[in-house]
C-alpha cells in the first residue's frame, strides 16, 4: 500500500482527534483499510497530562460481566497480533488474582467458563501457599493469561504503523473548535481548520469541553487518580497481579512492573477534577490507604513509597464505555479507567463506526437519538 501525502487542503476521509490509546489504535485501524487520516493531538509526544501514559497496564479478563470478558478476551488476542505484526516488546504474561466478593466471583467464574478462558478458583489457604507476598481473605480467581502491557512503548507503536500506512499525524496542534454539518466535521486549530465528512473524537477528559456543543452527552465526570509503586522485600519473588474488592466495594490493584517495584492503586479513588485545573498532587489520604491496604493484604512487599505519580480517569455513572456515531461525529470515550486494556478492539470498533461497517452497541450509545 503507498502511504498517502499530508492533504494540502487539510481535507481528508477521516479526523481522529485525540492520539492517546484509543484515537491511536483508530487512526492505525483507518490507515491499514486505505482511508486518508489525520490524527491531531493538542500535546507533545509522550505528555503525562491525559490517561495514557507509564509503564504499565493489566490486560485481564476477569469481569463479572460477559460483555466485557468477550470483549477483552478478543483485545487480547488482537494485542498478541499486534506485537507479533510490529516486533514491539509490549507485553508480558504474569498472571492476574481476583479476591473479595463471593457473588462478584461467582458471575466472574462464570463469565470466563462461557468464554472458554482458563482460570483456576482458589481458597485463601491455597492462594496463600503459592503466592506468600499476597494475603487475600476468602476464595480467589487465578488468570494466568493475564498481562502486563508498556503503555509508554504502545502510543509510538500504534502511531508508527499509522505513519507506515500513510496518516497524517499532527502532535502540538490543539482543536480550539468543533463544527459539525450534516455531512462534514471541521476541526479548527492553531495551524488551521482540518475537514472530512467523519470526525472521530477520543479526547478523554477534554470530550465535554468540546462536545458539550456539538451533542448532548451523559453526565461525565473527571477524576484524578494516584498511582503508588512500593519496593518489594524479595526482589526475586514473582509477582502475579491483583485485585481487591472490600465489604464497601473499594478497589484495591496492583502488578509487579519492569523497574518500579510493585504498583499498587484505588480504583476510582481519586477526587473530581478539571483536565486543565488539576494540580497533580498525590492526595495524601489515598497514599495513607494503599499503604494501610498493603501493611494488611500485602506482606511481600515493605510498606513505603518509592514513586507516585497521577493520572486521570473520565467516568460515566455506570462505568461503561461511550462509543457512539451521531452523524459525521463517532465518539470513543469514558473508558472509567478500565478501557487500556480494550485498546486494540477500541480502536476497531470506532474505525467500524467511522466508516459505517458497524452499528453502535446499545450498551455503549449516549442515549439520545442519532442524527
Amino acid at each position: 500500500m503507498t502511504p498517502h501525502k499530508a492533504s494540502r487542503d487539510n481535507a481528508y476521509d477521516v479526523l481522529v482527534i485525540g492520539a492517546g490509546a484509543a484515537g491511536s489504535a483508530t487512526a492505525w485501524q483507518l490507515a491499514s483499510r486505505g482511508h486518508r487520516v489525520c490524527l491531531l493531538e493538542r500535546f507533545e509526544p509522550g505528555h503525562r497530562r491525559g490517561s495514557s501514559h507509564g509503564r504499565s497496564r493489566l490486560l485481564r479478563l476477569t469481569y463479572p460481566d460477559p460483555l466485557y470478558v468477550g470483549m477483552a478476551a478478543e483485545a487480547l488476542r488482537m494485542w498478541h497480533r499486534f506485537e507479533s505484526e510490529t516486533g514491539a516488546g509490549l507485553i508480558t504474561r504474569v498472571g492476574a488474582v481476583d479476591g473479595g466478593g463471593a457473588d462478584r466471583l461467582d458471575r466472574a467464574a462464570a463469565a470466563l467458563t462461557a468464554e472458554g478462558a482458563a482460570f483456576e478458583r482458589l481458597t485463601e489457604a491455597e492462594a496463600a501457599v503459592r503466592w506468600p507476598q499476597l494475603r487475600l481473605p476468602g476464595d480467589v480467581l487465578f488468570h494466568p493469561d493475564a498481562s502486563r502491557v508498556d503503555p509508554d512503548a504502545t502510543l509510538p507503536a500504534l502511531q508508527r504503523q499509522a505513519e507506515r500506512f500513510g496518516c497524517d499525524i499532527r502532535h502540538s496542534t490543539p482543536v480550539t473548535a468543533l463544527e459539525i454539518d450534516a455531512d462534514r466535521a471541521r476541526a479548527h486549530t492553531p495551524s488551521g481548520t482540518f475537514t472530512a465528512p467523519v470526525a472521530v473524537v477520543t479526547v478523554g477528559p477534554w470530550t465535554s469541553r468540546l462536545l458539550d456543543h456539538v451533542v448532548k452527552l451523559p453526565a461525565l465526570t473527571v477524576t484524578q487518580e494516584q498511582v503508588f509503586h512500593l519496593p518489594p522485600r524479595d526482589p526475586s519473588a514473582v509477582w502475579p497481579a491483583f485485585s481487591f474488592q472490600a465489604e464497601d466495594g473499594a478497589i484495591v490493584y496492583g502488578m509487579p512492573t519492569a523497574d518500579e517495584g510493585v504498583k499498587v492503586a484505588e480504583h476510582l479513588g481519586g477526587h473530581e477534577v478539571t483536565p486543565d485545573g488539576r494540580d497533580g498532587v498525590v492526595d495524601a489520604d489515598a497514599r495513607r490507604r494503599v499503604l494501610d491496604f498493603a501493611a494488611e493484604r500485602l506482606p511481600g512487599v515493605e510498606p513505603v513509597v518509592s514513586s507516585e505519580t497521577t493520572c486521570l480517569y473520565t467516568n460515566t455513572a455506570d462505568e461503561d464505555f461511550l462509543l457512539d456515531r451521531v452523524g459525521p461525529l463517532v465518539i470513543g470515550t469514558a473508558c472509567s479507567g478500565h478501557g487500556f486494556k480494550f485498546t486494540p478492539l477500541l480502536g476497531r470498533m470506532l474505525a467500524d463506526l467511522a466508516v459505517g461497517e458497524a452499528d453502535p452497541n446499545p450498551r455503549f450509545r449516549l442515549g439520545i437519538p442519532a442524527m
